[in-house]
Formats: structure tokens, sequence, C-alpha cells
């Protein structure tokens, strides 16, 4: 092919036609699935994914084998890890460890490695019971190195979940405090250290050793606490979240390996430990103490996408489908205008049959009145301005490349017609509407979907507590613009409010800011 726009990957998803195609193309001269695939392609029977952005490799010959498993170990290295991780760890476990293990058993899962690193945990800790503390300390550093092969195996295997991560913090966290017990145990026994110390020796020992061990758990506790009250997880060299425990296990093990030339070097090792945890764990609450004051209700959420109601968050057209729907409520029911003006915000947010019907339920006048209502729109809602700061809006989250969605009760038609006619179909990715069996809510989840978006990652502004009732139980964070309803009536269900699009900006500028005096805190 001369002009292509795309690489074949070489994995093909056939569906039983696959057979006929692939008998026409032995005997036309061509018995590759390549072949069958071009045949199809030209019947327009086949189509294609796109995997950019995705890892693949090709393998057809045993060279190309080699080559795929040398990529894959080559990419099992992680961010967040440590300096001992980098220089030490990886090289052993990627090298040795993690093929070993994956061939002494295919079916060997990220779990069962997690469990043998803290059984070799306990035997260090034993070892040190035993005044065997040189193995000891080998022992621990063999425990940290197997301590990555369990997400390389995890990794390798496609084998990655909650529970795994899970499941290895909690035996990190108990293999932490039995190493930690047995070097206590040794150091209060060791006559070298109580001959140094004299009676000082087991109140140091003691105080020392309980310090590094509540430092240890502390550390891992922050780290939880950082994402669970602030939706922040630490960084920088460090207060990092998920690095400092390699570092840890390396000073216990060369504290174990240097009672060669003394025991107190096992102690000297707890001593760091406990020195360094603390002031890991008092530089957080002091980033922590600072990003409270500073953040908004924005901060920590990160941001992908922002999905915007249409009528009276966009688009000015409350005031004209509020005067449309009240008078044709007078008109055909026995109602006042008060009242079907209260009743019409009250279940704005829906699409205007679905308000009716709640409103009217069953009442032979709906269809009509629906009618008459979805004509008189098509007429006159092009004809009323978007708000002021909506291009602006637009343009700002674009600029920081989060995702911009519209979504409406009003029919997607007439939604999509508006975008055109006041210029921002491009600055939007997507745009949609109501259409029978396409409510507001399942567009939300068509957006999450197929743009493969985190709820968490997402959220929504919207004028009208009904909106509010179509996204909470998507997960979608919800943010009230307050033009047809009162903050407080907003404030009284737990919501978040700003007065115009204008000051949400300002809101994400000041998260913005946050992170950034956070993150540079974290660098020194």
């Amino acid at each position: 092919i001369e002009t292509y726009n795309a690489y074949d990957t070489g994995i093909f998803l056939c569906s039983p036609a696959i057979f006929a195609v692939v008998e026409e193309s032995i005997a036309a001269g061509d018995g590759s699935v390549s072949g069958a695939i071009r045949r199809l392609a030209s019947r327009g029977k086949a189509k294609v994914v796109d995997v950019q952005g995705h890892y693949w490799v090709d393998v057809d010959t045993p060279r190309d084998l080699k080559r795929a498993e040398a990529l894959l170990y080559g990419s099992l290295t992680k961010p967040n890890d440590g300096f001992i991780s980098r220089a030490i760890n990886r090289r052993v476990s990627i090298g040795i460890f993690t093929p070993l293990l994956l061939k002494l058993s295919r079916r060997v899962t990220a779990n069962q490695v997690s469990i043998l690193s803290f059984a070799v945990s306990l035997a260090a800790s034993l070892s040190f019971f035993l005044a065997l503390p040189v193995i000891g300390g080998l022992l621990i550093q063999l425990a940290s190195i197997l301590d990555g092969s369990d997400g390389e195996v995890a990794r390798l295997r496609k084998m990655q979940s909650p529970f795994g991560n899970f499941f290895d913090g909690v035996l990190d966290r108990y293999s932490d405090g039995f190493i930690l017990f047995g070097m206590f145990y040794y150091s209060m026994t060791a006559t070298g250290i109580t001959d140094l110390f004299g009676r000082y020796s087991t109140p140091l020992v003691l105080g020392t050793s309980m310090l590094a061990l509540v430092g240890t758990l502390m550390v891992s506790y922050t780290s939880a606490k950082s994402v669970a009250d602030f939706g922040y997880q630490y960084s920088g060299r460090w207060s990092a979240a998920g690095r400092g425990r390699d570092v840890r296990l390396f000073i216990l093990a060369v504290g174990g390996v240097a009672t060669l030339v003394h025991p107190v070097s096992a102690f000297v090792a707890i001593l760091a430990v406990a020195l360094l945890t603390s002031a890991t764990v008092l530089r957080r609450m002091w980033i922590s103490w600072e990003y409270s004051l500073r953040r908004g209700p924005l901060t920590g959420i990160s941001l992908k996408a922002v999905i915007f109601d249409f009528d009276g968050t966009i688009a000015d057209t409350m005031p004209f489908l509020s005067g449309l729907a009240v008078n044709l409520m007078t008109e055909n029911y026995a109602i006042s205008n008060e009242e079907a003006g209260r009743r019409y915000l009250a279940t704005t947010g829906m699409d205007f049959g679905s308000q009716v019907e709640e409103i009217f339920p069953q009442h032979p006048s709906n269809r009509d009145v629906v009618a008459t209502m979805e004509a008189s729109k098509k007429r006159g809602i092009l004809g009323h301005p978007l708000f002021g700061e909506v291009v602006p809006t637009l343009m700002f989250f674009k600029e920081r490349n989060v995702k911009r969605f519209i979504c409406s009760s009003t029919r997607e038609e007439m939604v999509r017609q508006y975008t055109a006619k006041t210029g921002i179909d491009d600055l939007l990715d997507g745009c949609f509407g109501y259409r029978p069996g396409f409510t507001k809510g399942q567009q939300i989840e068509f957006i999450l979907q197929h743009y493969h978006l985190d709820p968490n990652e997402v959220i929504f502004v919207g004028d009208s507590l009904v909106d509010y009732d179509f996204v909470r139980d998507k997960d979608v964070r919800f943010i009230a613009i307050c033009r047809l309803f009162e903050e407080q009536e907003f404030r009284g269900r737990g919501l978040f409010t700003v007065r115009d699009l204008t000051a949400l900006t300002r809101e994400w500028q000041q998260s913005e800011n946050v992170i950034r005096f956070v993150d540079n805190v974290d660098k020194v």
C-alpha cells in the first residue's frame, strides 16, 4: 500500500464468516489471514479499532517473542520507584527473580508472590531472634526485592486488581512490624549494645524501636488519609506516596549485615528509620495543613471532562421556555400562573414530555401540549443568546486539555443547530440532547463509557436540582450554577454553587494554584 494511515497490529476478532472468505483466498493463491481480511475489507465487512496509546507488539517468530519479552520486562519500572528500587531492586527482580518465578510456574499469581515476600520477612525476623543478624539483613533485602516482583508478575500477566494492591499493602505493614520487632529483640539482648549504653540501653532501644514502628505505620496511614480526606496524593522526592519503603528496608538490611563490625549497627539502623519516618510524617502534616487552608471545593480532582447542561447554563433560554410552559399549562389545565410556574421549575431538567406527565399524569391534553411546546421551541430557541462567559469558559478548559460536552433535555437536533449557529460547536468534544430512549441521564452514561472517563474525573455543571438527580447515582461531581434557583436551595442539598461560569473557572484556577503550591513544597 503506497498511502496508509495505520498499522496492522496482527490481532483480528472474527465471526464465522471468516471461514468462507479464507477458502476463497486460498483458492486465489493467498492462504494468509491478512489475505482473507483484505477480501472482507473490499466488501465493507471489516472494521478497525484504534489502539493508539495502547501497548502492542506483533509476534510472528521466536525472535519476535524474545524481543517482545525484553520490551515487556523493560516496561515494568514504576514512576514512583525510590532510589534503591531503581538502583538495586528492579535490576535484580526484573533480571532474575520475576523471570525465574514465571519459569518455575506459569500460573504463579501476584498474591502468591506477595505471600512469598511476607514469608521471607518472617524468616528475617526469626533470624534476629536467633542471633543471626547477618542472615536477617540479607533476608530483609531479599524480601524487599520480592516485594517488587509481585507487582511485576501482576503487570506481566495483566492481573492488576484493587484487592491485590490492598493485600500487598497489608502484608507489607505486617512485614515491617515483624522485622522491626526482630531487630528490637536483637538490640535488647546483644551484649555489645548493653555494654555500650549501660543502664540507658533498655529505654533507648525500646523508645527508638517504638518510634520506628509507629513512624513506619504512620507513613502508610498519612498516604491513605491524604487521598481520603483531601483527594491529594503526596508527591516529590521526600514526601511521595509509594516511595520510602525500599530505602527503609535497605537501611535495616545494612544494619543487620553491619553487625559483623559491631552489634550496635542494628540499633543505629532502627534509629535511622525512626528519624526518617518521623521526618516524613511531620513534613506531610505541614503540607496537609497548608493544603487545607488553601484548597477549594474543586481541589483534588484530576479533571478530564466537564459536562454542561444546555438550557440555563450555556444558552440563556430559561425565561423563554418558562414563559411558554406556564402559558400552555394555564391554557390547557385548571391551574394558576403561580402554581404552573412552581411545578415547572420543580421538574426543570427533564424533557418537557416527562415534565407534563409528572405534573398531569395521563391527562388527555398532554400529547397536544407537548407537540405545541416543541414546535414553539423550534421556532424561537435559536433567537436567544449564549451567556456572555460561555466562550471564554470553553476556551479555558480546552487550553487545559479538559474535554467539554453539552447534554440536554432539549431535542438533540435543536441543540446542535444552536451550537452551530452560535459558533461553539468547534469548542465542544460532544453535543447531545434528548431523543426517545436517550434521556439526560443516559447521555451522561454514554459520555462516560464512550470517552472512557472515570466518573471521579468528571464534573457536571447544571442549573436545577433535577440535574443533580441525574448525576448523583453516576458518581459524577455536581456543580450548581445559581441562575434559576437560589444558592440556599442547592446548599440545602449539600451542593457546591457558583454564580456563573466565570466563577467556575476562577475556582478551578485557585485549585490549580493549590496543587502547584503543594508540588513545589514537595520538591524542596
